[in-house]
């Protein structure tokens, strides 16, 4: 299922002049607020735990992709797929060409 969920935005100009009221409506909902300049999105404020959750998943997701290439390496290995370089700088060789 697909939800859009409304964020709320405001400008930049309009947020200094009403930063507290903002700031304090990020720290009631969790919900980040997204601040524009020229109608673009210039400025994300989120409240401290909902940063620390995006983070905590963000490493675990890197964790995982390294697992998961590690188990390829593994593999690849096992299947003689693998070989031995000379140097770091060999294989940087390689790859230019």
């Amino acid at each position: 299922m697909n939800q859009t969920i409304m964020q709320p935005i405001a400008q930049m100009a309009g947020a200094q002049k009403k930063y507290r009221i903002l700031f304090d409506q990020v720290r009631r909902t969790g919900q980040p607020l997204f601040l524009l300049k020229q109608n673009k999105p210039d400025v994300v404020v989120l409240e401290p735990m909902f940063f620390q959750e995006i983070m905590r998943k963000a490493d675990l997701y890197e964790e995982a992709l390294a697992l998961v290439k590690i188990k390829r390496g593994q593999q690849e290995y096992r299947l003689g797929q693998t070989r031995v370089l000379k140097s770091i700088v060999s294989l940087m060789e390689e790859n230019e060409n």
